[in-house]
């Protein structure tokens, strides 16, 4: 991937650590070239209204993810994907479920938490660049292949 592609969520979740709510439930950002491989689903009723995608933009993606982020959103449970290719938010509130066997290839401990160890798991799987998570605690972590890229706190930023 190009510098300025593996700088793009760093850049996001950045943002969205400026913009986030005092009600804050923490985020999983997926971003990806293509979805075929990664076994997921919507969350939410479908009767709630969702704001509308694509989002393009850094601050307008963190603006809507910031927002939807909130306890008090519909939408905050889950990861929301974004497209590497169009820079854009285009799934809000989807529930991961990828295959576990990748596990026993893992180096290290494995994380702490169902929403890191998803983001871990889920960023082995082809077509996914990167998965990133910004968690209450404002650590931020991004995962690609199944290994941490970065780690970040608020002391080490």
């Amino acid at each position: 991937m190009a510098s300025q592609d593996r700088d793009f969520p760093f850049r996001l979740l950045k943002q969205l650590k400026l913009l986030r709510p005092e009600s804050f439930s923490g985020v999983g950002l997926v971003f990806y070239s293509h979805l075929e491989g990664l076994p997921s689903t919507p969350l939410g009723s479908r009767n709630t209204t969702a704001p509308d995608l694509p989002v393009f933009g850094i601050e307008a993606i963190a603006r809507i993810l910031a927002s939807v982020s909130d306890h008090a959103s519909p939408w905050h449970d889950g990861f929301h994907m974004i497209d590497m290719r169009s820079k854009s938010l285009t799934h809000l509130s989807q529930y991961l479920a990828p295959p576990l066997r990748g596990l026993s290839k893992l180096q290290g401990d494995p994380p702490h938490g169902a929403r890191q160890m998803t983001a871990l798991l889920s960023s082995t799987i082809p077509g996914i660049a990167y998965v990133g998570v910004l968690s209450t605690g404002e650590e931020t972590v991004v995962y690609e292949n199944g290994n941490v890229l970065a780690r970040a706190t608020e002391k080490n930023e």
